[in-house]
């Protein structure tokens, strides 16, 4: 028995695994849920009447948040309106009834405004000036700098052709010192030649004669070359010489110049963080001056406004201002109609 199950069981191990529900049953299943449901919410009234209602609401909602932000951008057309027949009312000088202490505080703030623009013009006009001179002298430094660096490029280039011309001067002596050289031992071998003709066998005295001139002779030219190569070995030691002495100048004179380019490049450089400085520092004031300004925009604002209200109540006789009254009553009615659809909603 025990043997049985032992040999029974990798089969069941190895058994395939059973199949799951078929695709197609899945999807019938969901369309038959999908139908009870459907019909259950078609006999139930009650359940449609609430579902009915919840998306009236719904609706009611929507219909009410778009009508409230036409109401705001109505309302805000209005105060522009407003402010804008208080300002032309204002600036044509108009009186306006119960207006006094209004307008006493916009010609205040009017007069200050007008204090301001002047000094924000003054400002205007320095910083532009600032810049002018920053951008001349930004002008000049570059121009300056192109200057200095074509200088010394010709002065490092003339150097470089003395040092060249040197060199060659140092090679030209050094190849006549191999000529004097050269001179001095042949008049050596000349010296010896007399020595070796009295140290000789006794030859004639005519021949011994004759061969005794004929190498003085050649002794005296050499020496005459040798003389000759002493003078030129001595120009070209001038000239060299002559030649260090003006690299040595030029060198000196680069140098000089490399500093003095320095100093002048050092202070045209001081002088135009000077004016970035004194630039930034103007700006600064004429931020602050606009500041003002606006600050005194947005108190003039509801002064326009307050004066806009008194005038429409009024309703001054003004050909220009008869334009705004009608926008003005446009928009009161399109306020009005507004409100009651909201109040129809509710």
């Amino acid at each position: 028995m025990l043997l049985n199950t032992i040999f029974t069981m990798p089969q069941a191990l190895n058994a395939p695994p059973r199949e799951g529900l078929p695709f197609w049953l899945f999807w019938l299943l969901v369309c038959v849920i999908f139908l009870l449901v459907a019909i259950i919410f078609l006999r139930d009234k009650e359940l449609r009447r609430r579902v009915d209602g919840y998306f009236l609401q719904l609706k009611k909602r929507m219909i009410k948040f778009r009508l409230k932000a036409k109401l705001k951008k109505v309302v805000r057309r209005k105060e522009e309106l407003l402010m804008e027949l208080g300002q032309t009312t204002y600036l044509q000088r108009l009186p306006v009834p119960r207006g006094e202490n209004i307008r006493t505080e916009l010609d205040k703030l009017e007069r200050t405004q007008l204090l301001l623009q002047q000094e924000l013009n003054d400002k205007e006009s320095r910083i532009t000036e600032l810049k002018s001179r920053l951008g001349q002298n930004e002008q000049d430094l570059h121009l300056q700098v192109k200057n200095q660096n074509r200088e010394k490029t010709e002065n490092q280039e003339k150097i470089l052709i003395l040092k060249e011309q040197e060199k060659k001067t140092e090679m030209e002596i050094l190849e006549q010192q191999k000529i004097l050289v050269e001179q001095a031992q042949r008049l050596n071998r000349r010296r010896k030649e007399i020595l070796d003709l009295n140290d000789a066998p006794k030859s004639s005295e005519e021949e011994t004669r004759t061969e005794r001139n004929r190498i003085n002779d050649s002794m005296r030219r050499i020496q005459s070359e040798k003389e000759t190569t002493n003078l030129e070995i001595q120009e070209l030691l001038s000239k060299k010489i002559k030649l260090a002495d003006e690299s040595a100048l030029k060198q000196k004179t680069l140098s000089d110049n490399v500093k003095s380019y320095k100093i002048r490049e050092d202070k045209a450089q001081r002088t135009i963080r000077d004016l970035h400085k004194e630039i930034r520092e103007w700006e600064k004031g004429r931020d602050r001056l606009l500041e003002k300004m606006a600050s005194l925009k947005k108190k003039q604002r509801p002064l326009f406004e307050s004066l806009g209200m008194l005038i429409e109540n009024e309703r001054i006789d003004n050909n220009e201002l008869t334009v705004y009254y009608s926008r003005i009553d446009r928009a009161n009615t399109r306020i009005s109609d507004i409100k009651q659809q909201i109040e129809a909603l509710t």
